[in-house]
C-alpha cells in the first residue's frame, strides 16, 4: 500500500508539473489555462494532457475507500485477502477515474466547436498572460456533455466518499472490539487508526471539497473568477499532505525515510568520532599516569 501511495503521488506530481492548469470559472464556463510544458506543444494534444489531469485528480479520491476495504479485510480476516485483492480495488478506482476523464474529453470537445475568440472575450486581460495567443481548454455548462461530466463525476465522488466513511467506521469498530492486547499491538493499532483518519481528512479537504467547488461553481454559473485558482491550491497539495502526515504518524516509515537520507551513515560517523575521541582521551590519561609514576620513582 505504501508503494501504491508513493507511485500515485509521483505520477500526480509529474502530470501537474507538465500541465500546471490554472482554473478560471466565469458565467458557467470552466477555463483550464495550461502554464506548464503543455502550452508549448500542439494544441490538438489537449486530450493527451486533460485526460491524465482529470483522471489522477479523481483517483486521489476514488482510491481511498478501495484501500480502506483492503485494510479492513486484512484486519478482520487476513486469510481471505491477498495482493490480488488490492490490485482489484485499485482497478475499480482506476476505472472510475478514467470514466471521469473520458467525460471531461467529451465536454472539452463540445466547447471546442465554438470559436476561441468567443471564450477569450469572456476573460479579463489579467488571465490572458500571452495575449490573444493564450492557450486554454474550456468546458461550457450550457452543453449537455459538460452537465453530464460534472453531474456524474460528482455523484461518483460522493459515492466513493460515503464508502470511505463506511470502512473507516468498520475499521475503528473492529480495532476497539478486543481489549486484551499487548501494549505494542495497541500502539501499532493507534498509529494505523491515525493514518486512516488523517488520510480521510486530507482527501476530504484537499480533493473532495475542491472538486465539488469546481463542479458546483461551473454548473451554477458562479461569477467569482479567482475561485478556480483557490481550488487548485489545496488540490495540488494532496500528495504532500498524505506523505507528510503519514511520516509523522508512523515511526517505521520515519525510520525508513531517514535511512534513505543516510541517517545510519551519520550515526556511524558519530560513533566513530566518539570512539576515536575516547581512545585519544584514554591514551592521554595513560601518559599522565606514566609521568606521575616516573616522578615518584625519581623522588624515591
Amino acid at each position: 500500500m505504501l508503494v501504491v501511495s508513493a507511485t500515485y503521488s509521483i505520477l500526480y506530481g509529474v502530470v501537474e508539473f507538465v500541465t500546471q492548469h490554472e482554473l478560471v470559472m466565469k458565467d458557467g464556463v470552466l477555463f483550464c489555462i495550461p502554464k506548464g510544458l503543455e502550452k508549448y506543444l500542439s494544441r490538438n494534444l489537449y486530450g493527451v494532457f486533460l485526460f491524465p489531469h482529470v483522471c489522477l485528480s479523481c483517483l486521489g479520491l476514488y482510491i481511498l475507500p478501495c484501500n480502506y476495504q483492503y485494510e479492513y479485510a486484512l484486519l478482520s480476516d487476513p486469510t481471505s485477502v491477498s495482493r490480488a485483492t488490492l490490485i482489484r480495488n485499485i482497478a475499480i478506482a482506476s476505472v472510475g477515474s478514467m470514466f471521469a476523464g473520458v467525460l471531461s474529453l467529451f465536454a472539452a470537445r463540445t466547447a471546442r466547436a465554438r470559436p476561441v475568440e468567443y471564450y477569450k472575450d469572456l476573460l479579463s486581460d489579467d488571465w490572458m498572460t500571452e495575449g490573444d495567443s493564450t492557450y486554454m481548454i474550456t468546458m461550457d455548462a450550457r452543453d449537455l456533455s459538460t452537465k453530464l461530466y460534472f453531474g456524474l463525476a460528482g455523484a461518483l465522488s460522493s459515492g466513493f466518499v460515503l464508502a470511505a466513511m463506511y470502512y473507516v467506521f468498520k475499521i475503528r469498530t473492529f480495532l476497539h472490539q478486543n481489549q486484551k492486547k499487548s501494549n505494542k499491538t495497541k500502539r501499532l493499532e493507534d498509529q494505523f487508526t491515525r493514518v486512516v483518519i488523517i488520510q480521510g481528512f486530507n482527501t476530504f479537504f484537499f480533493a473532495f471539497i475542491p472538486l465539488s467547488v469546481v463542479s458546483l461553481g461551473t454548473l451554477t454559473h458562479i461569477r467569482l473568477e479567482i475561485m478556480g485558482l483557490l481550488v487548485m491550491i489545496p488540490l495540488s497539495w494532496l500528495p504532500v499532505a498524505n506523505g507528510l502526515y503519514t511520516l509523522l504518524a508512523i515511526r517505521k516509515y520515519r525510520e525508513y525515510f531517514l535511512r534513505m537520507l543516510g541517517r545510519n551513515k551519520i550515526e556511524d560517523e558519530k560513533k566513530m568520532v566518539a570512539t576515536v575521541t575516547g581512545n585519544a582521551k584514554g591514551s592521554e590519561e595513560n601518559e599522565e599516569e606514566e609521568e606521575i609514576e616516573q616522578s615518584h620513582s625519581q623522588s624515591n
